[in-house]
């Protein structure tokens, strides 16, 4: 009966393409490709639009929760400093909901530290992905 079901299951995956038989490389690459250009988040930082800041660092954070091991803590460091830097120029809540002031040499920090981890992200994204973050 078990087998049945996974053969029902990959067979379905095969032929139709389900979206829930997609690799977690797969799910990173494809949100990747959906959002590294930051769109929807830059213009809400330039219109002010609150749930629209929230929402994008939501994105994110959503992209960072599908990151492979390889770069999660990469995207993780990159995310942080890039939160933190549309904090320190809107009014957006932290990732808790706190609304706390951003430790501007906190963040100083965070940025001096991408550097690295963003290429890291780069480089994983060119071979594994097909996307080239650094034209």
């Amino acid at each position: 009966m078990m087998w049945r079901r996974a053969l029902g299951t990959a067979l379905c995956c095969a032929v139709l393409g389900a979206p829930g038989c997609t690799s977690s490389e797969d799910q990173f690459c494809g949100s990747l490709r959906d959002d590294y250009r930051l769109d929807e988040l830059v213009t809400a930082v330039e219109t002010r639009d609150q749930q629209g800041i929230t929402d994008g660092l939501a994105a994110l954070r959503d992209l960072q929760d599908v990151a492979p091991a390889a770069v999660h803590d990469d995207l993780r460091t990159v995310i942080d400093a890039l939160e933190s830097a549309v904090r320190a120029v809107t009014s957006a809540p932290g990732p808790d909901g706190e609304d706390l002031p951003v430790d501007l040499m906190l963040l100083r920090e965070q940025l001096g530290a991408i550097g690295e981890p963003a290429q890291h992200v780069a480089d994983y994204a060119d071979r594994n992905c097909g996307l080239k973050l650094n034209p």
